[in-house]
Parts: C-alpha cells; sequence; structure tokens
C-alpha cells in the first residue's frame, strides 16, 4: 500500500514520553498515513507503553509498524531503518519525547501537493516543564537565501517541523550519517534543501520539541560526540565541494564551520584551546562577522584564535569568577 505520508519515530528509553507523542501522532486528522515505530533497543518499558497506546487506536493498528534492532545503533541508523521501510510519499521524522498538532501532518500534505513541493516547514513551540515559547522558522523561499540561511543557522536545521518527499533521499543518496549522533539533522538538512527544488512554509506552531528531557544527545556532549559532530561537518562540506558550490559559499561555509565549533567549545578547556586553531584555522578571520553567535561567545573564539595560553586562561578565570559571583548574589 502507498501511502500520503511516513512518520518515523526512533523509541529509546522515552517511557516517560512515548504515550504523549504517539497519541498525537494517532489522533493526525489525515487518513493516508503510516507509522514506524523504530526500537533501538530500549532498556525500559517504552514498547510496552507504546503497544498499550497503539491497543486504544484500532483504527490506526494496519497502519503501524514496530522495527527491532538487534543491537543499539543509534539516532541516525535508527531513521535510516524507518527510511528503508517507508512506503509513503512524503516523510517525517517525530522525535518520540516530542509531540505534534493534530492537523500537522494534513496541513503540511495538502500545502506540498497543491504546490508540488519537495519540502514543507512549520514554526514550532520549543516546550518546558514550566514554560513554551514559538519559535518562528519564517524564511526566504529563494533557495539561494535558503542554502545561506541554512549555513548560518538562521533556519533550524532540525528535520521535525518538516516533512520531505521521498524521492529527495532515494533520488540523491541521502541518509543520515550512521554512528554520528550530534550533527545528524544538521547535515541530511542541509543536502536535502540543496539538491530540492521547491520548498514552501507554513505560518503556524505545529511541533513541540521538549526541551527538558535529560538523557538527550544535545546535553550529553563528550568527546566522542564532538567527533561525531565533525564528521557531519565534513560530509556537508564535501558535498558542497562535490556539487562545486565552494565558491559560491565561501563565507557561509566558513561561518557554518564556526557556528558548530562554538557549540562545543568548553571555556575552560584547554585541550580544546590546543586544538582550535588545527581544525578549521583559515575559517577564523570570519569569526567577528559570523551571525547567530552572541558577543560574549565571538570574544571567547577571538581569544582563542590569538594563540596565547595566558591570554586564554586569563579569560577563563574571570568566567569562573564571574560565574561564581553570580551564584552567590542570585
Amino acid at each position: 500500500m502507498e501511502y500520503q505520508i511516513s512518520i518515523i519515530v526512533p523509541v529509546y528509553n522515552v517511557e516517560k514520553y512515548i504515550e504523549r507523542c504517539a497519541k498525537s501522532l494517532f489522533e493526525q486528522t489525515i487518513d493516508n498515513i503510516e507509522y514506524i515505530f523504530v526500537n533501538d533497543c530500549t532498556t525500559d518499558r517504552s514498547i510496552e507503553v507504546l503497544n498499550n497506546v497503539i491497543d486504544k487506536y484500532p483504527n490506526r493498528r494496519f497502519s503501524i509498524s514496530i522495527i527491532n534492532h538487534k543491537t543499539n545503533l543509534g539516532l541516525p541508523s535508527t531513521r535510516n531503518s524507518g527510511l528503508n521501510l517507508a512506503k509513503g510519499n512524503y516523510v517525517a521524522f517525530c522525535d518520540s519525547d516530542d509531540w505534534a498538532d493534530i492537523n500537522m501532518y494534513k496541513d503540511m500534505c495538502d500545502l506540498a501537493i497543491k504546490e508540488d513541493s519537495d519540502i514543507v516547514w512549520c514554526d514550532y513551540y520549543q516546550e518546558h516543564t514550566t514554560s513554551g515559547n514559538v519559535i518562528n522558522q519564517n524564511f526566504s523561499c529563494n533557495k539561494d537565501k535558503l542554502i545561506k540561511g541554512l549555513l548560518s543557522n538562521s533556519i533550524k536545521w532540525s528535520v521535525w517541523n518538516k516533512i520531505f518527499h521521498k524521492k529527495l533521499f532515494i533520488d540523491n543518496n541521502i541518509m543520515f550519517v550512521d554512528r554520528s549522533n550530534l550533527g545528524e539533522d544538521m547535515s541530511t538538512c542541509i543536502r536535502l534543501f540543496a539538491v530540492s527544488n521547491s520548498f514552501r512554509y507554513l505560518n503556524k506552531p505545529y511541533y513541540h520539541y521538549w526541551k527538558d528531557n535529560e538523557t538527550s544527545l544535545t546535553k550529553n556532549i563528550s568527546n566522542l560526540r564532538i567527533q561525531e559532530l565533525l564528521n557531519n561537518i565534513e560530509i556537508v562540506l564535501q558535498f558542497f565541494k562535490k556539487k562545486h558550490l565552494e565558491e559560491k559559499y565561501f563565507k557561509e561555509l566558513n561561518w557554518f564551520k564556526i557556528i558548530n565549533l562554538s557549540h562545543i567549545i568548553h571555556i575552560e578547556s584547554i585541550a580544546v584551546f590546543k586544538e582550535w586553531n588545527s581544525i578549521y584555522p583559515n575559517s577564523n578571520k570570519y569569526i567577528l562577522s559570523c551571525p547567530n553567535i552572541s558577543v560574549k561567545r565571538k570574544i571567547f573564539l577571538a581569544v582563542l584564535n590569538s594563540g596565547s595560553v595566558h591570554l586564554f586562561k586569563s579569560y577563563s578565570l574571570i568566567r569562573v569568577v564571574y560565574r561564581n559571583m553570580s551564584q552567590i548574589f542570585s
């Protein structure tokens, strides 16, 4: 059976959140929808909770698949498993600690079909335990401006507030980068936009992105995660080189490197200081002009780029003192 859209949901240790997520998906107002849950060897009751929810939606049962990995492979491989089985013309990715408004996928599919669009994206809610706010994603549908916006992180790199025509993956041999769990949305999303021909935006927040999951990969950055991010950065850089787009987006690609590295640098890390100039040394001249980075972070990056260990140590000491004083008087 061919579906209008396939929703791919990775499942790993989300027993606290999977019921909320699954209910929001099963109550979608679109009928011709496929659900693919990929169990990446969860160690908790996530699948038991999911099956209990499925029992409450008998009308959806025959459009639901649960794939069980034999070993834990990580988020990119989990999404790839879903992609390989998806029968929908369009595909979407919903993280299992998030949820969606009930009209999200109908409205996005309707617009995609009406406008013959490869990609449709929308605004989203950034949800916390006691609060939430809308993140606006309105951006130019001009491809050149859109690519520049993606590289400079003006538009979110996430895949979960977007739907993609499945042919983009198949025709261009684009998949998530296996075993690289940090930056996997970024490298995949940028490449998909670069090969697509038409885009549309829905000016409404449909997706609810849950920020308070303490087990989230983005909250647990280790040396391994940093290497995984570097892998995803290189995938993008090599892609633009292969497509002969390096010169056209030269400045933005340098910003792209700086923005990503700025997310993983720890203020007191001498090891990172010593490695900084060796990673992308030719990009450092673009630090001060780089958008979407705070002035404080730019100053820190400039200190790193100065090459002075003493200046770095002084800056780090000031940071520690300031942080401690702030905690005392807060």
